[in-house]
């Protein structure tokens, strides 16, 4: 008569179902329905002894809004998700426009061509030299550069690209410097380019998309193709490389959310121009989402079942919720296009490139020029006055408040739990347009230029550089009072010049490498910490409370001390 202890594993689902239809009152009745026998926790069985109509059609419209509702029940604490949704989304926006202002200030200081500091004073024949900087991470280089342009008729000593008043060479950066020599290179043939690594870190390694050289004599362009990294320990390892002239066509076009933080500060097309036109493909792709959410079937759930939804603090994930998300996404793509492509066809208030900027301070006689217009790359292309940009704004602005009057409209009338599912296919909406309506738009823009454009010039980033019309460099003596004092244009000598032999290349590279695993073990720790993170939120937030209490319940009745005296032998013979 001991009391025999043993542990068993078990399974208990509950759930309850019924079967409904909509009478001509849109009130749901169950009368003549009965529930099959052969329905499960996934789908339900259904007889009936009468029929409902029912109809179908292509082209859907989303349900009107009840206004006498919305005005009634527009309390906060009733809507509370749709509420700080619209907040917290108009807060971001807030954000990203001064983070947009104040990088847009910076980028105006990154257009000016600066005159290299090697150039000898004496020297009469100018070229114009475009540098661009690659996008990927940690492309910027803090290390000093060092080149020789060689061309048929001459080539020059080794010149360094520096300038005092502002960071060169950073990631995305286009620098534009002007090199005197004293005659003309003839046609240039190659440019041997390298750098010190004196940068710390990171900023040792460069990667150099390409260099485009203009002889400012005769407005003949070179390219210098690269796209290859200038680092001892990526690539092949090499901080030196010899770059021949090729032919060039490129055809680019920006990431709309990535290009706020990544914008090439010659674009025309500005950040806060970029963030407002996010934000208009944002609210109307939110506004679309909520306006015909209820054509999802898991929309129509009852608000007390969740289903098998998988839910992440207050956000429900269905795989419904998703395809609305992508859809919607796809739809308010051509309108934000429209928007786009407005604010990029404005043309701006002052037409001087600043290569001519840059000319009009060193010799002040080609004021006479400084009206000329640069209409020759204009004329095959459709742009609008500068005062459009005000109804750019007032056009987006407008998109915006109504989207946003409609959204908490709607929000309200779906109710607080209908709307958090809501939220879901918004951040769907969201990704897809960042990793999957963004880089589809890039790829059929890239195809059809480079199948219906290949008579492009340069990119419309260089135009903001180069000038086609003739620029008259003659010999003037007001060029040499226009150098600053500090810049005495000496010409530098190769031996003060810091190249690395290969036992310090061989020595950097060790060292660079000791610091790059130092930090891929902290970022994979970090990574697997975020992991761990997400795995305990899934886990453990899709469980019901009430689980807890359900097997407390169970445990105290089975296993209870009154039934611990029970010949479980005998149990188990009966149930045999």
């Amino acid at each position: 008569n001991q009391p025999f202890y043993f542990t068993s594993n078990y399974e208990l689902r509950i759930y309850t179902s019924a079967c409904y239809y909509l009478d001509k009152n849109n009130q749901w009745k169950s009368d003549g329905l009965i529930v099959g026998p052969l329905t499960n926790h996934y789908q339900i069985q259904c007889f009936s002894n009468h029929l409902t109509s029912f109809a179908g059609g292509f082209i859907i419209l989303p349900a009107p809004i009840n206004w006498n509702y919305v005005f009634t029940n527009a309390d906060f604490m009733k809507n509370k998700t749709v509420y700080l949704t619209i907040i917290f989304v108009s807060i971001i926006y807030i954000i990203l426009m001064i983070y947009a202002r104040f990088n847009d200030k910076k980028d105006i200081e990154k257009l000016g061509v600066t005159p290299l500091l090697d150039n000898y004073k004496l020297d009469q024949y100018f070229y114009q030299i475009l540098v661009f900087t690659g996008q990927r991470i940690n492309a910027g280089t803090e290390s000093k550069v060092h080149f020789i342009l060689s061309g048929d008729n001459d080539e020059t000593h080794v010149r360094t690209f520096t300038d005092l008043h502002r960071k060169i060479f950073q990631r995305g950066g286009i620098d534009a410097f002007i090199m005197t020599v004293p005659k003309s290179l003839g046609l240039l043939n190659y440019i041997r380019i390298w750098h010190d690594n004196s940068g710390k870190g990171s900023s040792a390694s460069w990667f150099l998309k390409y260099i485009i050289v203009t002889d400012l004599q005769t407005m003949e362009k070179f390219h210098f193709i690269s796209q290859r990294w200038f680092a001892v320990e990526k690539d092949d390892g090499f901080i030196e490389r010899i770059l021949p002239v090729a032919t060039y066509h490129s055809v680019s076009d920006g990431h709309l959310w990535f290009s706020i933080f990544s914008r090439p500060p010659s674009n025309k097309f500005t950040r806060i121009q970029r963030c407002t036109c996010c934000f208009v493909l944002l609210f109307s792709s939110m506004l679309l989402n909520i306006m015909y959410y209820d054509l999802s079937v898991e929309a129509n759930m009852s608000k007390t079942t969740v289903g098998n939804s998988l839910s992440i603090g207050p956000l429900y994930i269905t795989p419904q919720q998703i395809v609305i998300g992508v859809m919607v996404e796809l739809f308010s793509l051509i309108p934000s296009l429209l928007i786009v492509q407005f604010f990029r066809r404005i043309r701006t208030r002052q037409q001087i490139s600043p290569l001519r900027q840059a000319l009009y301070k060193l010799r002040p006689s080609l004021q006479i020029q400084k009206n000329i217009h640069l209409t020759k790359k204009k004329q095959c292309e459709l742009t609008f006055p500068w005062w459009c940009l005000f109804i750019a704004y007032g056009l987006s602005f407008i998109i915006i408040a109504i989207s946003i009057f409609f959204i908490i409209a709607r929000g309200i009338e779906f109710g607080d739990l209908k709307t958090r599912k809501w939220s879901t296919s918004v951040l769907t909406g969201i990704f897809s347009s960042i990793l999957l309506t963004e880089p589809i738009k890039i790829i059929c823009l890239a195809i059809f230029f480079a199948c219906f454009c290949r008579n492009m010039n340069d990119d419309k980033e260089t135009s903001e550089y180069i000038d086609d019309n003739e620029i008259d460099l003659d010999n003037d003596e007001d060029y040499f009072h226009s150098i600053e004092n500090d810049s005495l244009f000496i010409s530098q000598s190769t031996k003060y010049i810091n190249r690395l032999n290969r036992n310090e290349v061989v020595y950097a590279r060790e060292q660079r490498l000791k610091e790059i695993q130092i930090w891929s073990i902290i970022r994979e720790f970090i990574i697997y910490l975020i992991f761990l993170i997400l795995i305990c939120l899934i886990t453990y937030l899709n469980r019901d409370q009430n689980s807890f209490f359900q097997v407390q319940h169970l445990r105290k009745y089975f296993f209870n001390t009154k039934q611990t005296d029970y010949n479980y032998i005998q149990v188990v013979l009966i149930c045999i």
